[in-house]
């Protein structure tokens, strides 16, 4: 994928479609990703290690909810960027995942208290970002580590069920009603037959003019990296700027984070801690992955890099902890150090 990145973009540059200048950026914060991936994979050589580590990023996330409560009850935006409420979200999404995973997996009583409080803490923040594609992930989120895990369904089920019902009461009719007049505002508008509102379907009309106009003039190789522009889908995007190829390549990247996160998953012993932490992020990707329907979600750095941070985490466990991950394809142990 990296190398699609440069090679796509390099071309793109020779012939002039490109700006090297911005382009340079991008790609230098693409590799950031990877090298953010690499080092915490490289860091984490014992349970203690994981557990340091570990405990360093739930601080961080604690910090930035507070710092959230500052701006309540406005709209809850990324610290030091008022415009990006979207990128919170999808910040959020990955630290409810760990929340819930936590909270059906850790032994420890106030562990789980602690979680409980912190996801009861995100939901009025998730609300006050107003961005319709975290609303999207929070039940893809819930229902697929409903999915994964025996632990806990039935009662997980029904204090989803509670939590919908007593929602005003719990959260107040404010923040209620900013959920709900934030997704029926976008029904409220004047395009086409959908009757969109305007910000949905300035949307929509970029990504026809780019799948139908742009990218298949270039349908392979795409344009490179900002090679047109601004435009707000992560798949769209990478269609276009990547071409089919590098869709491809991203696809699979995607496939494999799925893959082995799962394969992780199971061989963890089910009164681990661990085991929270992978299921968590498996439920956080599956939310990040429709977060990216309507957002640029796996190149922005407010989420990518505790994204790729936790997924390092979840990578090393089978060598920190000796477990055997087994490929379908070769037999050898994944990941190993070679």
């Amino acid at each position: 994928y990296i190398s699609a990145c440069f090679l796509f973009t390099g071309r793109g540059i020779v012939m002039g479609h490109t700006d090297y200048r911005q382009a340079a950026f991008y790609l230098l914060k693409y590799l950031e990703y990877f090298i953010i991936f690499w080092m915490t994979y490289n860091v984490i050589k014992t349970p203690k290690d994981l557990r340091i580590i570990m405990s360093f990023f739930v601080l961080c996330a604690v910090i930035v909810i507070i710092h959230s409560y500052f701006i309540f009850p406005g709209r809850i935006h990324a610290p030091f960027d008022p415009g990006e409420p979207a990128s919170i979200g999808g910040y959020f999404l990955i630290i409810a995942g760990l929340a819930l995973g936590m909270i059906i997996y850790h032994s420890s009583a106030a562990a789980k208290s602690f979680f409980a409080l912190l996801l009861i803490l995100l939901v009025p923040l998730i609300i006050r970002t107003e961005s319709r594609a975290t609303y999207a992930g929070v039940p893809v989120m819930f229902l697929t580590v409903i999915f994964l895990t025996t632990r806990y369904r039935k009662r997980l089920l029904a204090a989803a069920l509670a939590g919908v019902i007593l929602f005003p009461a719990v959260f107040g009719v404010g923040t209620y009603s900013v959920l709900i007049e934030r997704i029926s505002y976008t029904f409220s508008g004047w395009y086409g037959a959908m009757n969109l509102d305007p910000s949905s379907a300035a949307r929509v009309i970029s990504w026809r003019r780019m799948l139908l106009e742009a990218w298949p003039r270039r349908p392979f190789i795409g344009w490179g990296v900002t090679g047109r522009g601004f435009i707000d889908s992560q798949y769209v995007r990478t269609l276009v700027e990547l071409g089919a190829v590098g869709f491809y390549a991203f696809a699979l990247l995607k496939y494999n984070i799925l893959k082995y996160s799962l394969k992780i998953f199971r061989v963890l012993e089910d009164d681990s801690w661990l085991k929270g932490i992978v299921i968590g992020f498996t439920g956080a990707f599956a939310a990040l992955l429709v977060h990216g329907i309507t957002s640029n979600t796996f190149i922005i750095v407010r989420i990518m890099g505790p994204f790729w941070f936790l997924f390092a985490v979840v990578i090393s466990l089978p060598r920190v902890l000796g477990k055997e991950v087994l490929s379908s394809n070769t037999g050898r142990k994944y990941p190993d150090d070679s």
